[in-house]
């Protein structure tokens, strides 16, 4: 007697399915078990936190050194507190636009020069 063909693919057929696609589900399975397992792991969200302070600690450091590299630029053109402000600092404002929201304060000593302490 011959085999029906019929037989032999779903012979073929449930070979396939134990041998690819059910150790496929089986690892889509424990991987999403896994990360459920790691989101609640605290040491993992330990970590996580501590290098996202660290990276925000140094991005903080970058962004005042460019701030201060900035100001240092524009510090050098204010006028002396003896001189008229309005039309230098207009200058100053049109060249550096960027300084329009900066305040740099000199701490003076005595109350005469705390008067005449520059605010910009």
């Amino acid at each position: 007697m011959k085999t029906k063909p019929r037989n032999e693919k779903a012979r073929l057929l449930l070979t396939l399915e134990l041998a690819v696609i059910l150790p496929a589900a089986a690892l889509v399975i424990l991987s999403a078990w896994h990360v459920l397992q790691i989101q609640r792991d605290r040491a993992v969200e330990a970590a996580i936190q501590r290098d996202f302070s660290q990276v925000l600690a140094i991005s903080e450091k970058q962004i005042n050194q460019k701030a201060y590299e900035l100001v240092d630029d524009v510090r050098t053109e204010f006028p002396a507190p003896s001189e008229a402000c309005s039309p230098t600092l207009d200058k100053i404002l049109a060249a550096h636009p960027y300084a329009a929201h900066i305040f740099v304060v000199r701490k003076a000593g005595t109350p005469a020069e705390k008067r005449n302490a520059v605010h910009v």
